[in-house]
This record gives structure tokens, C-alpha cells and sequence, in this order.
């Protein structure tokens, strides 16, 4: 259902389950192409009704020396992870190792590693690997929390890896959906102009000529109006790029450990205001992508010459 007014996108995906543009809420504000304004909103279905919720339930493997960085002390920065992104994050204990020198968690994992791994990586790599589960019913939660993780690990000196393994499995009316893809971590926060990196890729087990890809934009002068009224303009252009969900977060600076100071820095009253897209190669995803990030970009520079 492609409603017009609060929502962010619409359409499906190449088969991949997504909610509605009246169930996304406050998701987004993208403007589909259908008519009925405020009063359709108003005839929208009551949630409890809705036959379309889905579930998502992600996976990623880090290394497990690396658990501390996204727990933090006393599980601080996993407090704040999940605060802002408003997904459920959980990062198990380290286990202890039992006679055979594996932990319980590494042979409870360890079939489904097998079996699942996205990434061909080694049996040695697999056993240094320690999960992180990510839970919502929303694309937009998740997608934060992917964003958020990678920003962590993208700042941690000793972590040089381009990318971790991830699964995601979406569900809806009683179909799950295993995607079998890549978180990419952010590098060159410093010095990236364009602000535009693809955050996740992946193929879905049932068709892996499909590939899903998840790509996130980060803003300085552009607020959430006006990022509606670009892909408005996007869209009038080229109505075949709507299937593509897109979703604006503004979040908070976290306080971080400056490394030459050993202090927090201060980053109150900062925030950062970022978009998702996400789609598949069929939807030309990566053409919504393009043209937001360009639209953005020319934004930008025009408030910056005011």
C-alpha cells in the first residue's frame, strides 16, 4: 500500500517482506505516489488489525576481543546503542572454556556457523567470532543500529577489518526470509566529503541473483523536510525508484574517549542527522541512493554560500 504523506517509500523489494508506509509511522517522511493525503492516513487499517507486521532479527560476528567496544563499561555504550537506534541489542557473556577448549557458546554456535557463514571464513576465524543480536519490527531500528556498530568499530585503533559477517532473517504472516550478507565498516570519517557509503549488502538464500543493499547518508544542513521534499522531486522524476524505502534519523553525539588525551570529548548539543535507503538491485536502489546523495550534496553547498 503506497500512501501519500508520513511513511518513507513504499512498494516491496524484489519478494524481501517490508511495512507499509502507514505501519513505518514516524519511520520516514517519504511521499509515495498514490492520492489521499491526511485522509487516507485516517482510513489506514488500526495496527492490531494489520496482517503485514514483520520482525527482523540480525546477527552480526565480531571479533571477540572487540565485545568490549560495543558494550562498553558497564555496558554503557550498549545502553546508548540501543537507546537510539530503538532496537533490541544483546551481546552474551563470554563463556568459559569446558574440557574440550571451546566455549559453550562456540558449540551452540557452531552448526549454525557452518552452515550459514555468508563469508567463507576460516574455522580459526570462526572461533575467535563473538555475536551481536539485533532485534526489531522495524528496517529503520536495525538500520541504525548497523550504522551506530560500525561507526564503534570504525574508531577502534587495533580493528582493520572492512567489513563483518551478518545474517538477517525477516519475517512476516508466517515467511522468513534469511539474508546472508555484510556489514561494511566505515572508515575516513574525518575526511569523507560525500557522507555516502553502502552500510550492508547481501543475497537472500532463495534467490541469490537479488542482492539487497542498505546505504545510509549523513547531512549537516538538510533536515528532514527538506530531504522529503528532495526525494519528492527524485521520484517526479523517475516514479520507479518508490519501491525504495528511505528512512531520517537524528541522533545525539555520543561522548568519546579522545586517545591523545584519555578524556571524553565533549559533544554536547551536537547531533547527527542521517538517511537510509534500502532496496535491491531490481528497484535500482543504488539510483535512489545516486540521486539523494547528489540532491544532498547540492543542499549543502547551497546553505553553506548563504
Amino acid at each position: 500500500m503506497i500512501g501519500y504523506g508520513r511513511g518513507g517509500g513504499g512498494g516491496g523489494f524484489g519478494g524481501f517482506p517490508y511495512r507499509s508506509s502507514h505501519q513505518q509511522g514516524q519511520d520516514g517522511r517519504g511521499r509515495g505516489r498514490g492520492r489521499g493525503g491526511r485522509q487516507q492516513r485516517k482510513q489506514s487499517r488500526p495496527r492490531s488489525q494489520n496482517n503485514n507486521i514483520i520482525s527482523i532479527a540480525a546477527e552480526l560476528k565480531i571479533p571477540s576481543e572487540h565485545r568490549r567496544v560495543i558494550v562498553g563499561r558497564g555496558g554503557t555504550t550498549l545502553k546508548w546503542l540501543k537507546g537510539v537506534s530503538g532496537a533490541n541489542i544483546f551481546v552474551p557473556h563470554v563463556q568459559k572454556n569446558n574440557r574440550r577448549g571451546r566455549s559453550t557458546q562456540q558449540e551452540a554456535d557452531a552448526d549454525d556457523v557452518a552452515t550459514t557463514d555468508p563469508v567463507g571464513t576460516s574455522s580459526q576465524e570462526q572461533a575467535n567470532q563473538h555475536p551481536v543480536r539485533v532485534n526489531s519490527s522495524e528496517l529503520s531500528s536495525i538500520l541504525h543500529a548497523f550504522e551506530e556498530i560500525s561507526r564503534l568499530l570504525s574508531i577502534t585503533s587495533d580493528f582493520d577489518a572492512d567489513f563483518i559477517p551478518c545474517i538477517v532473517k525477516m519475517k512476516t504472516n508466517d515467511v522468513t526470509t534469511p539474508v546472508d550478507g555484510k556489514l561494511f565498516i566505515q572508515r575516513d570519517i574525518a575526511t569523507d566529503t560525500s557522507r555516502g557509503r553502502c552500510l550492508f549488502s547481501g543475497k537472500t538464500r532463495s534467490d541469490s541473483t537479488n542482492e539487497l543493499q542498505a546505504y545510509t547518508i549523513e547531512t549537516t544542513a538538510v533536515d528532514e523536510e527538506n530531504v522529503s521534499m528532495i526525494v519528492d522531486n527524485i521520484l517526479f522524476v523517475d516514479s520507479s525508484l518508490e519501491r525504495c524505502p528511505w528512512y531520517y534519523k537524528e541522533t545525539p553525539l555520543r561522548n568519546s574517549k579522545n586517545s591523545s588525551t584519555n578524556n571524553d570529548d565533549d559533544n554536547d548539543g551536537l547531533a547527527r542527522r542521517i538517511v537510509f535507503v534500502f532496496g535491491s538491485d531490481r528497484d535500482n536502489s543504488n539510483l535512489f541512493f545516486d540521486a539523494l546523495k547528489d540532491e544532498i550534496s547540492a543542499a549543502e553547498k547551497n546553505a553553506s554560500t548563504r
